[in-house]
């Protein structure tokens, strides 16, 4: 069985496929300078785990580990990483951002531009397989 650690954690799902058709949008001829946000679906970690246990095939659940928990642990990892014999990608940042990270208001990019952003549990499907291919 996998975990996935978190209470209020979240990613921000987003097709590439869908970042790329934003992109071609936004260079339609005489439309001028535009921004627009596309960060994607965010997943708490219980649909999280729900999901990606689904698309790979295998048990995952997620273990309420508090988020200042998570985030205490990146920034002692920061500190020890130089002294540890192996890279570790659990650091102060990335807890902030996945515990912290807000939702993404895409609507814009949808109404202005006509995007019809995929379904995230498709992108994580796609994913693992071709992570697996």
């Amino acid at each position: 069985m996998h975990t996935i650690p978190g209470r209020r954690a979240a990613w921000l799902v987003i097709d590439v496929r869908d970042v790329a058709a934003v992109h071609a949008a936004l260079l339609e001829p005489g439309r001028g300078p535009r921004r627009y946000m596309v960060g994607g679906h965010r997943i708490p970690v219980t649909e999280l785990a729900t999901m990606l246990g689904q698309v790979a095939e295998t048990p995952m659940v997620s273990v309420p580990v508090p988020d200042t928990v998570l985030r205490v642990a990146g920034t002692l990892l920061d500190l020890a990483g130089p002294y540890l014999p192996f890279d570790n990608p659990f650091t102060a940042a990335g807890m902030q951002y996945y515990t912290q990270m807000p939702e993404s208001d895409d609507s814009p990019s949808e109404s202005e531009l006509g995007i019809t952003y995929r379904d995230p549990l498709s992108t994580l499907a796609d994913t693992v397989a071709a992570l697996r291919a």
